[in-house]
């Protein structure tokens, strides 16, 4: 460890003990700001496809909330030294599977509304095998030194920027207001207000210029018209998760094989995000601890399909906040996850934050996801390229993830199912690039 990381972790060691409980509980709901588009972006999707009714889609939307609450305390909390990393690591709903799901309800031939039964039970199935394999899959933290997590960081970082992108313009590309003057103009408002914090504001403001920034932004929406109130007046007071709402578990070969398949992408992808978030504050990461992260993983995905959500993942742009925050115990990230909790059984309050505008959302987003890459340059510093084939691992796995990113359907003659799964993301297939050619170039320091 470099003696400016000694100094950081010194620092962020002496201003965890210091944090106050109003502090913690402000840094806790920036955290749950930053990430509740992310995850809650899958609920609504595969919530759509499957023709929930709107009532069904709170119940989606408050389980997939409650499940993120219990999986961030699990991480945060730990139990023993058998689960739980305790790092500041934020869960939620992943991504990933998205695409498997959606085959998943188009696909389902044994009776109308059983797909999202089918999608749960797989879940939790592929949960107790992430559960089962995590100190077999940790010894493959060998493929993991510098030069490849440092890529997968800023990999996180540069695919999540388009995505900011696409909020700051609006969301959904079919709105009539997509890239609307006005959408812009509010998302750069927030980015600008976010800037003027971090100058002026002092350590405190600067630290919370995320919060800040997206409440401000949320309140100019609602002062020109752009926050919808459909869903807060349609929401409920109070509602108590209820275990398999949607039905009795279905097991449908297909779908859990295919869940299973992802969750070893998910599994590369949750390391990465362990070592990156040990990497920001300095400390080193062994196979004990990434065990006990995806042991997290697989308990968190059975818990989810019990309480009616989808996979859940370590977010990757709670990075971005974690590193901009600068504190590493993991008081933050368990107020989160009682935030989390909370808003996941009361709709009303769940709902308010499903409907801060895009763009409010895309305006912070440029300053989390650019934090990533930040993180991940820093980390990228720490490698020899002199002599070395490092520069070359980096540059080909960078330029490998940007394909999807430049052209969405560029394997879209490719077979469908996993094949596509991987190549179509970005993050993926560079991390899938980084670990093959570090192997292939550094394989003696590998061994």
């Amino acid at each position: 460890m470099s003696e400016g990381q000694v100094r950081n972790v010194s620092k962020a060691s002496d201003s965890e003990n210091i944090l106050t409980n109003s502090k913690a509980f402000i840094y806790g709901l920036q955290h749950v700001f930053g990430m509740c588009a992310g995850i809650l972006a899958v609920p609504i999707m595969i919530g759509n496809e499957a023709k929930v009714t709107s009532t069904e889609m709170m119940i989606l939307i408050s389980a997939t909330l409650f499940v993120s609450g219990i999986a961030t305390l699990i991480q945060s909390i730990g139990f023993k030294e058998f689960i739980g990393v305790r790092m500041p690591l934020m869960l939620g709903a992943s991504a990933n599977p998205t695409s498997t799901m959606l085959v998943i309800v188009a696909s389902t031939s044994i009776g109308e509304g059983k797909a999202l039964s089918i999608i749960f039970t797989s879940t939790i199935i592929a949960g107790l095998f992430c559960f089962l394999i995590a100190p077999i899959f940790s010894k493959l933290l060998r493929f993991f030194p510098k030069i490849v997590t440092g890529t997968i960081i800023t990999l996180m970082g540069i695919y999540l920027i388009p995505i900011a992108v696409r909020w700051c313009a609006g969301g959904v590309t079919t709105a009539p207001d997509y890239r609307s003057v006005e959408n812009i103009i509010l998302s750069f408002i927030v980015l600008l207000i976010i800037v003027a914090l971090n100058k002026w504001g002092g350590k405190t403001l600067g630290s919370m210029a995320i919060l800040i920034g997206i409440i401000l932004g949320t309140i100019i929406s609602i002062s020109i018209g752009k926050f919808d109130f459909t869903m807060v007046n349609s929401a409920g007071i109070l509602s108590i998760p209820k275990p398999f709402f949607f039905g009795a578990p279905v097991f449908d070969i297909p779908a859990i094989v295919s869940m299973i398949v992802v969750m070893f992408i998910m599994m590369i992808a949750s390391t990465g995000n362990t070592v990156a978030i040990h990497d920001i504050f300095g400390e080193d990461v062994t196979e004990k601890k990434v065990t006990k992260a995806l042991r997290t993983d697989g308990l968190s995905c059975m818990i989810a399909g019990i309480f009616n959500t989808f996979p859940q993942a370590p977010c990757a742009q709670n990075l971005g906040i974690a590193n901009m925050i600068g504190i590493k115990g993991t008081k933050i990230t368990i107020m989160a996850g009682i935030i989390l909790l909370i808003l996941g059984i009361i709709p009303k309050f769940a709902a308010i934050i499903a409907s801060i505008p895009y763009p409010v959302l895309g305006g912070a987003g440029l300053v989390m996801f650019g934090m990533i890459i930040s993180a991940g340059i820093n980390s990228i510093k720490q490698v020899e390229f002199n002599g070395t084939k490092n520069g070359f691992i980096f540059c080909v796995s960078i330029a490998v993830a940007m394909i999807p990113i430049a052209v969405p359907d560029f394997y879209a003659n490719f077979p469908q199912g996993v094949i596509q799964t991987i190549l179509s993301s970005g993050i993926t297939s560079g991390s899938i690039c980084a670990i093959v050619l570090n192997l292939i170039f550094n394989y003696k320091d590998v061994k």
